[in-house]
């Protein structure tokens, strides 16, 4: 059996520490970005080998059907802050060869996302691709427009409207469709409608409501900072910094609007006829974010894949705080739809990145997607029941290398190895079974502790120069995060730290990997400085979205045990605006809620809506009493609101 070596490496470091000299002097590690070594160089190189880059299929389909490109993007809010940019980007050109600072599947899958502009898929199909990092895509009806999935917000949505009515024409809008509840799939809806007008169909999945109001709400604050991490928003627009993430650039900060939709969609099989064209509609319930749809357009002959398939493995450990996906559920899902359309359909168009054409092409997309996830799937719990770790499994379990070769089975917006972590944790709840593993101590503990017993710092440091000149970024980076975190002061180790990060990042072929390399190096070089947004679960999108049960439950998360430490009450609590009733009961520093009123006796009452929770989560006393009817003990509401704590704006990640 297996087991992660780790301390033995560290022990083993102890022994070794007679030996002594090192290739690089304290003033090569500075706070400065570096450039490549020769170590990263040659690793970048040898990817030459391993793909097949003369195989031009993806960026062909990329370029494709191109009817105009503005020579320069920027869509800007209104009060003139630029919130898309396809100009910061510039760098990123068709003959540019890959920087020694990217990996080359990953520059080459930069290049394909640069096409950009109004694109027509068919004579009645269009998209505009690279206005946002959803695609807007048109269907052309008798009369007017059927939108798929209207962006994520409305700036952008605005800008690719201009787009076709310059160079196509003015039409009225048919119906709006959103095919998931990521607010990537609806935010731009206000820009098309000022409301949800009866005879404007809006078409959404099953479920789509409860999906897109309990998005990331419970881990917000904790997802925000892990998407600065993964989506390099904190990072330039450079070779040395951010680049596109896979689907498109990166995500958009324009003004997210909303019109809940009039028709859901409630079983596979379904269809709709809209100005004159029949739509076919598949669930699928257990892929990107748990609630999404394919259509089908039997008179093109265009199958519409959602997010559920893209020119790179989608990821399934998801970003946003939706929960994870399993690979085998996505493959189950992918192998449906070849059954149901894999000899019918000649079009497939995605939410992200560009077409696919061609029978043989699709049957061959749908099938290697699907067998990519089952492998990975099928593959990790083969290796789970040999005894082999998570984290040895991540090092050693790859696609074969007839699936490897083709460009959409790269993990440009994945990770292949969160998608074995993902699959590991549905089973298995520690990453060993080795019980030394089930109680461990903190992180910065255990680094405390192992400083202790390794004495000399500056002997260390002195060992992990040595190594870094060999290249062996990976340990390191983990050598010097636990002088990091025993000792967040120790500057040399933090630049050490970050240089190591920085050439790992320059290596890696998933964006969302290295843009977390570069980042971690960044705030290892300047500190934590994360963006300072509005947490959305107390503002304007939840109360679009969100049941009475749900704001309670969210309200649950927010209590704070020392708050409500000894604190104790319990009321009846009546939503006019659900028509539900609640016993809401404080104790023992949890929130309990009962359906129904199961405490008769119960004298203290509050009759509210859903705003007037959301005014005792903000502890808005001027909302609360024009929105509360309190009868019994008037100050629950307060003492409520005192037990419940906002999280943190920000946190540190690589710095303790």
């Amino acid at each position: 059996m297996k087991h992660n070596r780790m301390i033995a490496g560290i022990l083993a470091l102890i022994l070794a520490f007679g030996s002594g000299g090192c290739s690089s002097g304290p003033d090569d590690f500075n706070a400065s970005q570096k450039g490549a070594t020769e170590a990263t160089r040659q690793k970048n190189e040898e990817v030459y080998r391993q793909l097949d880059f003369n195989n031009k299929d993806e960026i062909n389909a990329a370029a494709k059907g191109l009817l105009d490109s503005p020579e320069s993007l920027e869509i800007k809010d209104e009060d003139g802050s630029v919130i898309w940019s396809q100009k910061a980007f510039s760098f990123v050109t068709e003959d540019t060869p890959s920087p020694d600072t990217v990996h080359p599947g990953l520059w080459s899958n930069a290049q394909m996302n640069r096409y950009y502009g109004l694109f027509q898929v068919h004579d009645r199909i269009f998209q505009v691709r690279g206005y946002d990092v959803t695609n807007l895509t048109l269907i052309a009806g008798d009369t007017g427009w059927i939108i798929i999935d209207p962006m994520s917000n409305a700036e952008a949505m605005r800008a690719a409207l201009e787009l076709i009515e310059k160079d196509i024409e003015e039409r009225p809008i048919a119906a709006v469709i959103y095919t998931a509840a990521s607010v990537n799939h609806y935010g731009g809806v206000g820009a098309l409608l000022e409301d949800a007008a009866a005879a404007i169909p809006i078409i959404a999945p099953r479920g789509f409501l409860d999906a897109a109001g309990t998005e990331n709400l419970f881990t917000e604050n904790s997802s925000r900072r892990q998407s600065e991490y993964l989506y390099g928003s904190l990072l330039p627009a450079s070779a040395q910094g951010s680049l596109f993430i896979g689907k498109d650039e990166t995500t958009a900060n324009g003004t997210a609007t909303y019109l809940t939709p009039n028709d859901f969609i409630q079983e596979t099989g379904e269809t709709r006829e809209i100005d004159g064209v029949e739509i076919q509609f598949q669930l699928s319930e257990d892929t990107t974010g748990n609630v999404a749809m394919n259509l089908y357009f039997p008179d093109t002959k265009c199958l519409w894949l959602s997010e559920n398939c893209s020119g790179t493995l989608h990821d399934l450990y998801d970003v946003t705080g939706e929960k994870s996906s399993r690979p085998d559920q996505w493959a189950d899902f992918l192998t449906e739809t070849y059954a149901l359309y894999g000899s019918q359909a000649e079009i497939v168009i995605e939410a992200h990145n560009w077409p696919h054409w061609g029978k043989d092409v699709i049957r061959s997309y749908l099938s290697n997607l699907a067998s990519a996830y089952q492998y990975v799937f099928d593959q990790t719990l083969h290796l789970m029941n040999q005894g082999y770790t998570e984290s040895e499994i991540v090092q050693s379990l790859a696609l074969p290398q007839s699936l490897a070769q083709s460009w959409y089975l790269r993990q440009y917006c994945s990770s292949l190895g969160d998608s074995i972590r993902t699959v590991y944790q549905s089973y298995q709840t520690a990453s060993t079974l080795n019980p030394v593993d089930l109680n461990p101590l903190t992180e910065t503990e255990t680094a405390r502790r192992l400083v202790e017993y390794l004495g000399d710092v500056t002997t260390v440091l002195k060992r992990a120069e040595e190594d870094f000149a060999k290249g062996d970024y990976q340990w390191v980076a983990q050598i010097t995060n636990i002088l990091i975190q025993a000792d967040p002061s120790n500057q040399q180790a933090r630049y050490l730290c970050a240089d190591a990060l920085e050439q790992l990042g320059y290596q890696c072929e998933s964006v969302l990997w290295r843009n977390a390399y570069l980042t971690g190096a960044k705030e290892l070089r300047e500190g934590a400085d994360p963006q300072e947004v509005e947490l959305d679960p107390l503002g304007q999108k939840a109360q679009h979205f969100l049941s009475g049960e749900a704001i309670l439950d969210y309200m649950g998360t927010l209590v704070d045990k020392d708050l409500a430490n000894g604190k104790e009450f319990t009321f009846l609590l009546t939503l006019t605006d659900d028509e539900e009733t609640y016993t809401v009961q404080l104790k023992n520093s949890v929130l309990l809620v009962y359906p129904g009123a199961v405490d008769k006796a119960c004298k203290n009452k509050i009759t509210t809506t859903s705003s007037g929770l959301f005014a005792i989560l903000n502890q808005d006393t001027d909302r609360q009493a024009l929105l509360l009817e309190v009868e019994g003990d008037e100050n629950i509401p307060s003492v409520l609101a005192g037990c419940l704590k906002r999280p943190s704006d920000e946190f540190n990640v690589v710095i303790p």
